[in-house]
C-alpha cells in the first residue's frame, strides 16, 4: 500500500471498546493523494473469546489448518458438520492466547460443503464453511 521505501509505524488507543472482539482497517492516503484501505484485523479484547479466523486451504483436498485467535489459554471443542447437521468428527484441542494453527490431518470425507464449529467455554461459537474436494 505505502509506495515509500521507508517503513512507518503508527499506535492509537481506542478508549470506547465495548465488545469483546473488535474488527479494525486502516484507511491509507498516499502523499499524491490516492487512498487504500488495508484488510480487516480482527482483537480479541474478551478473556474468553476466540475467532475462528481461516481454514487453509479451502477447498480441502487431504489436510486443512485452522488458525484460530485465543484471548486466553484454554481447551477449544472443535466439530466437522455436513450440509445436512450431522457431526462428522468432534475433538477438544488446547490453546495458547493469541494465534493458533491446528492441523487437522487426514480428512477423510467425501467432497462437498462442511462446517467447522469452534467453541470455547465461556464464549460463543464460531463457524466456517469450507469445501472438501
Amino acid at each position: 500500500l505505502n509506495s515509500s521505501a521507508t517503513n512507518r509505524f503508527y499506535n492509537y488507543y481506542d478508549n470506547d471498546v465495548k465488545e469483546s472482539i473488535i474488527y479494525y482497517r486502516l484507511k491509507i492516503i498516499e502523499a499524491n493523494g490516492a487512498g487504500n484501505y488495508s484488510p480487516v484485523v480482527a482483537v480479541v479484547t474478551g478473556k474468553n473469546e476466540v475467532i475462528l479466523n481461516r481454514v487453509q486451504p479451502n477447498p480441502v483436498k487431504v489436510n486443512a489448518l485452522l488458525h484460530i485467535i485465543a484471548g486466553s489459554a484454554g481447551p477449544i471443542d472443535l466439530q466437522i458438520i455436513d450440509i445436512q447437521g450431522k457431526i462428522i468428527r468432534k475433538w477438544k484441542e488446547p490453546l495458547i492466547k493469541g494465534n493458533n494453527f491446528i492441523s487437522v490431518q487426514r480428512i477423510g470425507i467425501p467432497g462437498g460443503l462442511y462446517f467447522v464449529t469452534a467453541k470455547k467455554e465461556g464464549a460463543g461459537s464460531q463457524t466456517l464453511l469450507f469445501i472438501k474436494q
